[in-house]
């Protein structure tokens, strides 16, 4: 149906038709989908065992740690103190931008009191951290590691990565159970397979590495990530099961030439005595970028989803003749199934609504992949910058 058709004579319920990052009603969004088994448990228990399960694994794997791994010899020499400030800055920066990302988009952004004093915290927090961090003796963690231009560039594409890669992971199957109808175990195996698809590729980008530089496996994967957030922008209404596995598999397939690669970079000029900064720094990049990146991703989506409505609702109107077509359509189905004139205008009303908001969602989804693809591309000059070498065939990763 052409989207110009669908419309929906009565007012849209608060907070717009499509509500937050879906094709349903207005108010608060559902928690994000997790992968297959946190489907499973969302859908048959409750939705907050997918965090209270973690926790046991948390307690045995502390008991693991503390009994069998041993810090090397030259970390037992470095016997600093705690460095309390230095934490407590970033924990505080860290944590009111996330308050302030996630909680924007609801509370008017810079229009509410709440959101300007997050802002404000988040902003002493981390200038706060950094000036610490680079003039006490013992910081936390030693900034001095971004010196090094390899682990620099290398840690700001992780983070580049991190943000498409839990962007992306967000819109799929949020897509799925929102606008599609899919149930949480269903949206969780719609990403299960893109797993398989990095296992697989893993070995193929190891000897890729051995052949040619390893900035230019990087940006080939920042390339095809673009392709493939481009190609998942063809969203329609009627798309089934296997097409969704399809897009998100062609997406995590990409990190098979970041993961690595990026690592195996970032690391390769680190002298040893700062590896334990670095590591901690590398995969923070990743950890916060992905997660502002959800809270932004669900703005955007918010935002756009509001702009394609407002564009659309021009042609909602009995002065245009398509609209009026539709409806006398619906209407004369709902009759001839036994329902009164009166009834089956109403239920004409109610189809046309729904087939419009499905359609404002599509329009959405697609305009964020797009987004997401032009962030992509948008990384690989970036690549260059890192030093051109190659793994010599022993590509190490660090986490």
């Amino acid at each position: 149906t052409d989207s110009h058709l669908c419309a929906a004579p009565a007012p849209p319920p608060r907070g717009g038709p499509a509500g937050r990052g879906g094709g349903g009603g207005g108010g608060a969004p559902r928690p994000p989908p997790p992968p297959t088994l946190g489907g499973w448990i969302t859908d048959n228990f409750s939705w907050r065992w997918i965090f209270f399960i973690n926790v046991p694994f948390g307690f045995l794997t502390t008991l693991g740690v503390a009994a069998l791994v041993e810090d090397p010899p030259w970390a037992r020499k470095r016997k600093a103190p705690i460095d309390v400030i230095g934490i407590s800055l970033i924990t505080i920066g860290f944590s009111c931008l996330e308050v302030m990302v996630d909680r924007g988009e609801d509370a008017d952004w810079f229009g509410s009191t709440f959101i300007r004093v997050m802002c404000v915290l988040a902003v002493l927090g981390l200038g706060g951290a950094v000036l610490w961090l680079l003039h006490t003796d013992k910081p936390a963690v030693d900034l001095r590691v971004f010196k090094d231009r390899n682990f620099a560039v290398g840690t700001a594409m992780m983070g580049a990565m991190g943000a498409l890669l839990y962007a992306s992971a967000i819109i799929v199957p949020q897509f799925a159970q929102q606008v599609m109808g899919y149930t949480a175990t269903l949206s969780g195996l719609i990403l299960s397979p893109g797993g398989i698809a990095v296992i697989v590729l893993i070995p193929f980008v190891g000897k890729l590495m051995s052949i040619t530089s390893v900035r230019s496996v990087i940006a080939l994967g920042f390339g095809l990530m673009g392709v493939s957030l481009f190609f998942s922008a063809q969203l329609a209404p009627l798309l089934d099961f296997k097409h969704l596995v399809l897009f998100r598999m062609s997406q995590t397939a990409c990190l098979a030439f970041l993961f690595v690669p990026l690592s195996t970079i970032a690391y390769s000029t680190i002298p040893e005595r700062l590896n334990a900064d670095a590591s901690a720094l590398f995969s923070m990049s990743r950890n916060v970028l992905g997660s502002l990146a959800i809270s932004g991703a669900t703005a955007l989506l918010m935002e756009r989803k509001q702009a394609h409505q407002a564009h659309m609702v021009h042609w909602m109107t009995p002065y245009h003749e398509p609209y009026n077509e539709y409806l006398t359509q619906a209407q004369n189905a709902g009759i001839n199934r036994g329902l009164t004139p009166e009834a089956a205008q109403s239920v004409a009303q109610h189809v046309q609504f729904q087939e419009f908001s499905r359609q404002v969602a599509m329009l959405t989804y697609n305009e964020v992949f797009m987004i997401l693809g032009i962030g992509a591309f948008l990384c690989v000059p970036f690549c260059f910058l890192l030093s051109n070498i190659k793994s010599g065939g022993k590509p190490t990763a660090a986490h």
